[in-house]
This record gives structure tokens, sequence and C-alpha cells, in this order.
């Protein structure tokens, strides 16, 4: 009874929320353009309905190795923006499951209008219960929506049984934080209508339950990193400054410290999870520590600094939570030296 209280709430939130097909549509005909003919490339910038936009979704793409042979399961997919992106730019198969009859009805109609009806399809279903058969994914996906879900037990089971042998399940989601207060706790229940938030390590311990692999990254960087945006990385974000002659900025007070460990070495590590199969959590990242300031520093460039921000992180470690198996730690070996003497070569022809 409680749960369908709850989903209620959530179906009430939506009805009235921000992001709707009509606001969508309204959003693009006050920039001028033609809403008569929609393509996916007029949609994208306005119905991304989640944190980071479209550099959110790329960076979920990324990480589940999406491709034109996998089929993804876009779950609580709202609007079904990312589900055209990921589709139309990807070339993969997507279906998307949501609750609420009108957004998900705003999906069917915006996919209809885009022609990608035959590479996405939508499902009327809870979460927790999708109806869908056993072993039909490669990929499930889903952006700040399992904050809205109490029972996440049910819904990693779920997830677990509609992804294929092999599956992979990448997210995001609003994350609760041991030193978050009971004011803050009750201000997104009642605003954002969120269940009980999730802390990472219950999340990891659902996973284990379920003898998922989990593998820790950290602050990786390399080709193809993000550079522009909120989900812009330290180095990537350095070196877009770099390249334009342009001043790096430090937050301050710069001693912030990081393991940067480079996309090779966090893709061989993930390789070697997959072979040697010794546990199922595996931690990634650089034995060295470096803080933002020395980062800056090995670019040779001029450095202006910013506000200090509030709740920054100042450290990065490897994980040492106390889950039911090991956490095998792997050390990258690429040096962040070496790649950014790379960069300064390539730009000035050395």
């Amino acid at each position: 009874m409680a749960n369908t209280t709850h989903s209620n709430l959530v179906n009430v939130f939506y009805d009235t929320h921000p992001i709707s097909e009509s606001q969508v549509l309204d959003k693009l005909a006050q920039t001028g353009a033609d809403t008569s003919i929609l393509t996916v490339e007029l949609l994208q910038h306005h119905d991304q309905d989640h944190f980071g936009g479209l550099a959110a979704t790329d960076a979920l793409a990324r990480h589940a190795k999406i491709n034109k042979s996998t089929h993804v399961l876009d779950l609580c997919c709202g609007l079904g923006g990312p589900a055209r992106y990921l589709a139309y730019h990807h070339g993969c198969r997507v279906t998307g499951v949501d609750m609420n009859t009108d957004r998900l009805a705003g999906a069917v109609r915006l996919t209809e209008r885009t022609k990608l009806q035959d590479r996405v399809l939508f499902h009327h279903a809870n979460a927790l219960q999708t109806g869908l058969a056993d072993e039909t994914f490669d990929v499930i996906v889903s952006q700040e929506a399992f904050c809205h879900i109490p029972d996440k037990k049910t819904l990693i089971a779920e997830c677990v049984r509609l992804l294929k042998p092999g599956g992979r399940i990448v997210y995001t989601d609003i994350l609760a934080r041991n030193s978050m207060t009971n004011e803050i706790r009750s201000r997104l229940e009642n605003e954002m209508v969120f269940s009980e938030l999730s802390t990472l390590e219950q999340y990891c311990h659902l996973l284990d339950e379920k003898s998922c692999q989990i593998i820790y990254f950290y602050n990786v960087y390399g080709p193809m990193q993000i550079c522009k945006g909120e989900m812009a990385t330290v180095i990537g974000i350095f070196e877009e400054q770099y390249k334009k002659g342009k001043p790096l900025t430090v937050v301050r007070p710069g001693n912030q410290s990081r393991r940067f460990t480079h996309i090779t070495d966090t893709v061989n590590t993930c390789y070697l999870a997959w072979r040697k199969n010794k546990c199922r959590h595996y931690s990634i990242s650089n034995k060295e520590s470096h803080s933002i300031y020395q980062v800056a520093k090995l670019f040779k460039s001029k450095i202006v600094y910013l506000p200090q921000r509030k709740g920054e992180r100042y450290a990065s470690a490897l994980t040492n939570m106390n889950l039911s198996k090991k956490i095998h730690k792997y050390f990258g070996k690429k040096s962040l030296k070496e790649y950014i003497n790379t960069i300064k070569g390539a730009l000035h022809g050395v």
C-alpha cells in the first residue's frame, strides 16, 4: 500500500513537471524552428530531462559500450529523450519503460514524428514489475529515476532478471551522504518526491547480492574525455583551456587531490576483470595522487583561481567499503605527466 501511494505521488509530480511534450515544442517554436518537421537534432537540446544533458547521456553510452547491435532498456524513460538520442546516434534498439501514461504517450508521439518508431518502442509498466521477458537486454540505462523508487532491492532484482548474461546496468542517481541532515532528507522527499535515498554503499551491497561485478573508476582522463559543460573532467577543462591559450582555472584552495587514471588503464582493467573474474569488486586508480594545482603547473601555463565551492571533495582514495567480497585493487601505469607533455608537444609541433 505504501509503495502504491508513493507511485501515485510520483505520477502527480511528473504530471506537473517542467519538461512536458507541449513545453518542449513551445521552446522549439521560440527558437524559430519549424516544429512541423521534427528531428532528433532539433529535439535533443530540449528533451533531456536529467542532470548533465547530452554530455551525461554520451557518458552513459560510453560506459555501457552501446553500439548498433545493442538492445537497450531505458528504465523510467519519461518523454524518451535519451532513448531517441541513443537510437539515432548509436544505431541501437531501445525499449523505454515508464509508469506515467501522459509522458509515455508524449514519448510515443515525439518518436513517431522523428520517424524512429522502428528502433524505439515504449512499454507502460512499473519498473519493479515490467512484465518483459527474462534476459532480453544487453544494457539497462536510467538517469536520476531510481531515487523515486523505495524498493531498491526489488528494482535491482528486476534489472538483473531482464539482462542477458554479461549485460550491464549503467545509471546515474541522486545519492545520500552520511552527513545528510534529516532536514535536507525531508525537503528532498517532500519537494522532489524522492523515496528514501540510498548511499553508494547500499547500492553496491544490493548489486553484490545479485552477483554483479562492480568496477570503481577514479577521475578517468584521455582521448574523448568531456571538456565542456557540467560533466567536464579536470584534465579535459585544463586541456581545452591550454589549447585555446587561456589561463587554467583552479578552484580554491587548489590542494584537492585526485588519483587521475588514464582511459587505457581503465579499459585494460575492465578486460582483466572480465577474463579473470577473481571477485565482484574492482577498484581502478592511479597509484600516484596529484593536487589540482600540481596538475595545472604541469601545463606550465598561467593559472587563475576560482572561488572555493561548497561541498568540494578534497581527496580521492581507493574504495574500502565493507562488502561481502574483497575488493581487488588495480593501479594504472600511464603517467599523467607524459600525457600532458604529449598534448603540449602536439600543439607546438614538438
